[in-house]
């Protein structure tokens, strides 16, 4: 039934959101056009990819089970979480066995997606300029780093752990790592082997959970009471019991109390960050009150002498070749019914702007499975098309399964993973043409 479908689709990007919609429109038999930048394929676990936030010591925070494509396995040979190389030979491998490489065009920036009638024109730094029935976002938005606005001024140096790579640029000096999340505790982790002093500030106090519990990787763990359906309660009831014995309370490594449940902020994996805190080697720190000079004063009064800051605060999420009047805004952050569909436009979609408490390349084919029944039945059955643009229209969704994330730009798009992604298949099937 696809091949009745003939109008092409552009995807700008090919990391595994782009290599997921390709995948599906391939074996849809869909033809398509997907433009990336950079000399490869692989988006942020290309690590010689400008706009990769990749250091060298990257591994996945989420395991290979919950991680890897649907029916496309990692090898048995990889470790329960793989390294960026790993990652990137595995995509790498996806691009092939699905034969996508001939539909990608490589060193091709797309500079300008404009909209014409229906149809969408797309321009590029190679002087291509063609029009496609819909474009689908897949650009990622881990690459344009989002820096906090501090009182004061600072005399040292100022990095964002975009721009990190190794830790030899912290010997034999004074570092404050700013941010909690995964990339500041690796980084705070890291620095500590190396820096004179490392200090680790953040805005509040986080649960942090152990890359294995009971010998499982903990997503696999954590995974069982989510299948027995438990509720909510239940499953954060358990969780902080186990991080407890396990762990013990953060607050005897100096942290705060959290000010909040488990599962309330995006997952912090990380099995080494307590045994540095223990050791004195991080000493933990609260929010900056303001910078001065080469001294930092924080809101606990203390202040102490910095040489180096790395900024782990996160990105803005960015579409620079779309016009800023095509993208509807919440908060100052794109809006898309289900964090997949333009509220207006019909034809222009979004893949991979989704956070869950998982890995998320499997629930990359999900949405892209999702975008590819849209496409069929708005071409070949409008009764059930309209129904599904009268949802988007009027419907909102509890992405977090009764989760009250905590507000913050880290959880514009989180998701519970579970829950989402029954929704996303309820769609399909709903959609689904006989």
């Amino acid at each position: 039934m696809g091949n009745r479908i003939n109008k092409t689709y552009c995807i700008i990007g090919s990391g595994p959101s782009g290599l997921a919609m390709a995948k599906n429109l391939k074996i849809a038999g869909i033809p398509f056009d997907v433009y990336e930048s950079s000399s490869d394929i692989g988006g942020l676990w290309n690590y010689n990819n400008p706009l990769s936030a990749l250091y060298k010591s990257t591994h996945l925070i989420s395991s290979k089970k919950m991680t890897e494509y649907k029916n496309f396995p990692m090898p048995d040979s990889y470790p329960d979480y793989p390294s960026h190389i790993l990652a990137y030979e595995y995509l790498k491998s996806y691009a092939q066995h699905y034969q996508l490489y001939s539909h990608i065009k490589l060193n091709t920036k797309v500079e300008k997606v404009i909209k014409s009638d229906d149809l969408w024109i797309v321009i590029t730094d190679k002087e291509i300029e063609k029009k496609y029935q819909g474009v689908i976002l897949a650009s990622g938005y881990n690459w344009d780093p989002r820096y906090p606005d501090y009182k004061g001024d600072f005399d040292g140096e100022i990095i964002h752990s975009f721009y990190y790579n190794e830790p030899q640029i912290f010997k034999n000096k004074r570092v404050l790592i700013v941010g909690a999340g995964n990339s500041g505790c690796d980084i705070a982790v890291e620095a500590c082997l190396t820096a004179d002093k490392t200090y680790h500030s953040m805005r509040r106090a986080y649960h942090y959970i152990p890359k294995y519990i009971f010998g499982q990787p903990a997503d696999v763990f954590g995974e069982t009471t989510v299948k027995l359906g438990a509720p909510l309660f239940i499953r954060q009831l358990i969780s902080k019991l186990i991080l407890k014995l396990y762990q013990g309370d953060p607050q005897q490594y100096g942290l705060p109390k959290p000010d909040h449940n488990i599962f309330e902020t995006h997952p912090i994996i990380n099995s080494k960050i307590f045994y540095h805190l223990g050791h004195g080697d991080i000493i933990p720190k609260p929010d900056i009150r303001e910078l001065r000079g080469k001294k930092v004063l924080f809101s606990d009064n203390s202040e102490v002498e910095i040489d180096i800051i790395i900024y782990s605060t996160g990105y803005k999420v960015s579409f620079p070749y779309l016009d800023p009047s095509v993208i509807q805004l919440k908060d100052g952050y794109p809006e898309f019914f289900l964090h997949i569909f333009h509220p207006n436009e019909e034809n222009l979609f979004a893949m991979g702007l989704v956070q869950p408490d998982s890995g998320v390349w499997w629930m990359l084919d999900t949405q892209a499975q999702l975008i590819l029944q849209v496409i069929k039945t708005k071409e070949l059955s409008p009764e059930k098309y309209n129904k599904f643009i009268n949802a988007k229209k009027n419907t909102q969704y509890d992405l977090g399964k009764g989760l009250r994330y905590i507000k913050s730009p880290r959880h514009v798009y989180e998701v519970d993973h579970h829950s989402y992604n029954k929704l996303l298949n309820k769609w399909i099937k709903t959609l689904k043409i006989q």
